[in-house]
């Protein structure tokens, strides 16, 4: 009796080290930096530049440890399949070359990897993280129990990662830009759709919590309420000065009394952390 010696294909939960420990008999290689092409299915779209500068400066001191993954575009080049922000800061740090794993990939795979990589490696933006399951479902033609199963998430989690989809584009990109989070999100589309952009504007200036966000959506902003949520521009142009100071978002919440207030910062890491400390205590002496 016959056997098949073929290897199957790896299923997505298992996770992105046990895609790159199938492929890297055979396939790895020197990849030149300027025959590489990102690719359209990369879940991603924004790479901070401070972060993309800490990553170089890490490429300068010590090299690219974690190999890219690529898959052979016409007339000899490349398009990444997973390593999109070490392609980037690689530029920057002036390297030529960049060690690679090239797989024999379909353009689905090529995306499933790409998410796979984003969701379980780098804190995926929420926005983006449902942008790519349906993206992933379009594709493919995938089920919501599916997706859940290729990148091992519940399908409630994919279900209530999709519904921030039906928000309006402003209240995607507050997702987006950290100003409020998924939770905040969903509690937003509880709300009547007309009040929904006053409500976002109230969890935003009062810092309120998912937990008061969600009671305030179950009832109807008062007159006095609805009036407020409508932002200052005075102070939304400070927030700015102070997010390219610091080069992280920045947000501002007034007090009860006047002159008052509270400053909120975002970080992803806790270099990015490091970095705005330092950034505060320079100016600081």
């Amino acid at each position: 009796m016959s056997t098949d010696k073929r290897k199957a294909r790896p299923a997505l939960g298992m996770g992105l080290d046990a895609l790159l420990t199938d492929s890297l008999e055979g396939d790895y290689f020197l990849c030149p930096v300027e025959k590489i092409t990102p690719s359209p299915s990369q879940p991603r779209k924004i790479f901070p530049p401070d972060s993309i500068e800490e990553l170089a400066q890490s490429l300068r001191e010590k090299g690219l440890i974690q190999p890219i993954v690529v898959r052979k575009l016409g007339e000899g080049g490349y398009e990444l399949i997973a390593g999109e922000r070490r392609w980037r800061a690689a530029q920057k740090a002036g390297l030529m070359e960049l060690p690679a794993i090239l797989r024999n990939a379909g353009a689905e795979e090529v995306l499933e990897l790409a998410l796979v990589e984003n969701v379980q490696r780098e804190n995926l933006n929420p926005v983006d993280e449902a942008r790519a399951y349906k993206l992933l479902m379009d594709t493919t033609g995938m089920t919501q129990e599916s997706v859940s199963g290729r990148i091992g998430k519940s399908r409630v989690a994919v279900a209530n990662s999709l519904r921030l989809l039906s928000l309006s584009p402003d209240c995607l990109d507050e997702v987006r830009n950290g100003n409020i989070t998924a939770g905040h999100a969903r509690a937003l589309l509880a709300a009547p759709h007309q009040h929904r952009m006053d409500l976002l504007h109230v969890i935003i200036d009062r810092g309120l919590s998912v937990r008061e966000a969600e009671a305030l959506a179950s009832k109807p902003l008062k007159p006095k309420a609805a009036a407020k949520a409508h932002r200052d521009p005075d102070i939304m142009a400070v927030e700015k000065k102070l997010s390219r100071a610091l080069g992280t978002k920045a947000s501002l919440r007034q007090g009860r009394k006047k002159g008052s207030g509270t400053i909120t910062l975002r970080y992803q890491t806790l270099d990015e952390l490091d970095r705005i400390i330092e950034i505060v205590e320079g100016r600081g002496r």
